[in-house]
């Protein structure tokens, strides 16, 4: 699952983004039928998890901030990732990255 956008009001966004981060963190990706204990499994491409990770990469260029999440990939396996302040105009935001991250824009 990947929710793609959150839009959150100032008051819960600290709040909002710690409980995010904190159970993002908890999951595993990895090879799902291999071992019971992994909830995310491989994109269908690894081009395709190079495709997200560029995607937030070039966010973070453009003022995004990574909350979670240390870019790497195994193949088409990556960590969950959490990514503030992305806006209107990045490719995160404008385009479905169909990979483990959710993208935040902080009502300040």
């Amino acid at each position: 699952m990947s929710t793609e956008r959150v839009i959150v009001q100032a008051g819960i966004a600290e709040a909002l983004v710690t409980a995010v981060k904190c159970f993002a963190a908890s999951l595993t990706s990895g090879d799902v039928y291999g071992d019971g204990q992994v909830q995310l499994g491989a994109l269908f491409t690894h081009s395709a998890a190079e495709n997200v990770v560029n995607m937030i990469s070039e966010a973070q260029s453009d003022g995004a901030q990574l909350i979670l999440g240390d870019l790497r990939r195994e193949g088409g396996v990556l960590q969950p990732h959490l990514v503030a302040n992305v806006k209107p105009g990045m490719r995160l935001w404008d385009r479905e990255s169909f990979g483990p991250g959710t993208k935040a824009v902080l009502l300040l």
